[in-house]
């Protein structure tokens, strides 16, 4: 017959097992919760990499719309914010601008923006959204302009909806469907972007732009300095002469042959202590670009680094076109 364990020696026995039970459980919820993060972390990245995936899709979009409409020789285009102007598709002549395509996904209808499903899932995206930032009255990022109720303008786009298999949700003009089925579990909606392309060369540069003034700019007629920033609207009529001078002034007191200064944002004007120049820019906004088209300068007036294996790509060259060595010498 076997002898009874001492009670003590049960005891000891006990505790050793409630121990084990215990650690194996901390193990356990340890390791349930490294893998729910993992879990999170992993969502979370695929999340990311769809999204990435979405917005480069509207670039690419825009991409090819431009090859597609611009890179025959043998047609005329002309760009402008958000669409370029082509002939007709076939066209019966490559020169004449008939058609307007878009650069965007398009602009809601009415019908979509006035219902009360927009203004919870099928809300469509703003681009004039208000800056960070005190500014009284608020900045917007767009255009500080406002309408007839004096709210400010918006600037909204459709979504265009991607399905599971790839697809676009598009009606049968090839548009962005605004109401899309969302009851279809077999390809159902994975995701949805918005585009909008515009072109900066379509707009006034005023780190060149000034007057049209025989009188004051001596310059002649193709010369840059001939866009006339007083075309400008303002909101209580057009750029003023003198708020022109004043951001002519800025850049430059003697026709670029010293540059003080050029606009590296919109927001150097700040720097022009003057309401009325703030205004003016301001209202602009959308219509101005501060981008220098001087290809051989930085924004400072400075020759443009540029590393490079072929002489004819070298920046530095004289008035004359020469490419120049170290800055005196002609190669």
């Amino acid at each position: 017959m076997n002898p009874s364990l001492h009670p003590r020696t049960r005891g000891v026995a006990l505790v050793i097992t409630l121990f084990f039970l215990v650690l194996i459980s901390i193990v356990t919820l340890g390791f349930l919760g490294s893998a729910r993060i993992e879990r999170s972390a992993a969502g979370s990245h695929f999340e990311r990499m769809r999204a990435a995936t979405f917005a480069r899709d509207g670039v690419e979009s825009v991409v090819a719309i431009l090859r597609r409409e611009t890179a025959d020789p043998n047609r005329n285009w002309i760009s402008q914010p958000g669409a370029l102007i082509v002939p007709d598709a076939p066209p019966a002549n490559q020169k004449q601008l008939k058609k307007q395509v878009a650069l965007s996904t398009g602009t809601p209808s009415d019908s979509v923006l006035s219902s009360d499903d927009a203004k919870l899932d099928l809300e469509p995206p703003e681009l004039n959204v208000q800056t960070l930032g005190d500014q009284n009255p608020p900045a917007y990022l767009i255009t500080d302009r406002r309408d007839a109720a004096g709210l400010p303008v918006q600037m909204k786009l459709r979504w265009l909806y991607v399905r599971k298999d790839g697809s676009y949700d598009l009606d049968a003009t090839k548009q962005p469907v605004e109401a899309p089925v969302r009851t279809n579990k077999d390809n159902p909606i994975i995701g949805r972007f918005a585009y909008w392309a515009d072109d900066e060369s379509c707009k006034v540069n005023y780190n060149l732009a000034w007057v049209r003034d025989a009188g004051v700019n001596k310059n002649p007629s193709g010369h840059p300095t001939n866009v006339d920033l007083r075309a400008l609207p303002t909101s209580s009529g057009n750029v003023a002469p003198i708020t022109a001078n004043r951001i002519h002034d800025f850049v430059t007191s003697d026709n670029y042959t010293t540059i003080k200064r050029f606009f590296n944002s919109p927001f150097d004007a700040r720097q022009i202590n003057d309401a009325a120049t703030h205004e003016a820019l301001a209202y602009n906004k959308f219509n101005l670009t501060h981008y220098n088209s001087d290809p051989d300068t930085t924004y400072y007036g400075k020759s443009r680094m540029m590393l490079t294996t072929q002489v004819s790509n070298a920046a530095l060259r004289d008035a004359g076109g020469n490419v120049l060595k170290d800055g005196t010498t002609i190669l």
